[in-house]
């Protein structure tokens, strides 16, 4: 049984298989009806597998970095002490997943260590101390909101204390692995805005850049994985090294203001 380009026989067998369970009758209704509203990233054979043997498990839990957009318009709409607009899109969309799975303990991840980085910091304006009172405000605005849920907020290194020790040895090897060439020359093209607000001009420096982007995409994958759980992003280029990296990824279809 064919539907949108996805043998919906063979991901019952492979998560039953995956699992070691049988499935309930409505199991595959369900996960149709969540494909529906997933993006491309996620509607394959292979990541809906990996998706329903998440949601099998009680309190699957479902990582969900809160990405910015590091410019000077964008710095406008996030760290103001509001909740950003992408984390309002990730509430929503979780909140359909819950429809039809309702135990899932999605955990949203804020990447304090973006103060450290003095591209991000000349991006948007605001020196190291700002940079992390905005973002702490967020957070508690955040939590403010999800009080009446059982969701979690909190800072990527909170969740997963050695994610930096893990993007030190991913950066290595992303660095010198010639598969990816083509694809960090890409990523920094497409990020040229945020290169051009950080008055970085140097190739070189903006390839380093993408490197250590991707190294912590690597390591939130590394690190989902080893939780039991699942990762939620938005449209992005970068969903790639989630693929890359293994994780369980459910595709939010919107992009970053």
């Amino acid at each position: 049984m064919t539907e949108g380009g996805v043998d919906w026989n063979r991901v019952a067998k492979a998560i039953s298989q995956q699992a070691c369970v049988k499935l309930e009758s409505d199991f595959i209704e369900r996960l149709k009806e969540l494909a529906g509203i997933c993006g491309k990233a996620s509607v394959n054979r292979v990541m809906l597998t990996r998706v329903g043997a998440l949601l099998l498990k009680p309190d699957a839990p479902l990582v969900v970095p809160i990405c910015h957009k590091y410019n000077r318009s964008g710095a406008h709409n996030m760290l103001t002490g509001n909740v950003a607009p992408i984390a309002r899109a990730h509430i929503e969309f979780l909140a359909k997943v819950q429809r039809w799975f309702p135990d899932v303990y999605p955990i949203f991840l804020y990447s304090v260590q973006d103060a450290e980085d003095p591209m991000v910091l000349q991006s948007v304006g605001f020196d190291v101390a700002e940079f992390r009172r905005r973002m702490k405000k967020e957070m508690e605005e955040l939590r403010r909101e999800l009080a009446d849920t059982r969701w979690r907020v909190a800072t990527m290194t909170e969740i997963f204390p050695d994610l930096r020790e893990r993007e030190q040895v991913l950066q290595a090897s992303v660095a010198k692995d010639s598969r990816f060439e083509a694809r960090i020359t890409s990523i920094a093209i497409d990020r040229a805005d945020f290169f051009e607000r950080a008055h970085c001009r140097s190739t070189e420096e903006m390839k380093r850049h993408v490197v250590a982007m991707a190294a912590q995409y690597l390591a939130l994958s590394e690190c989902s994985i080893a939780m039991g759980g699942g990762i939620v992003n938005h449209t992005s280029t970068n969903l790639a090294w989630y693929r890359e990296g293994g994780a369980t990824l459910l595709h939010n279809p919107v992009t970053t203001a």
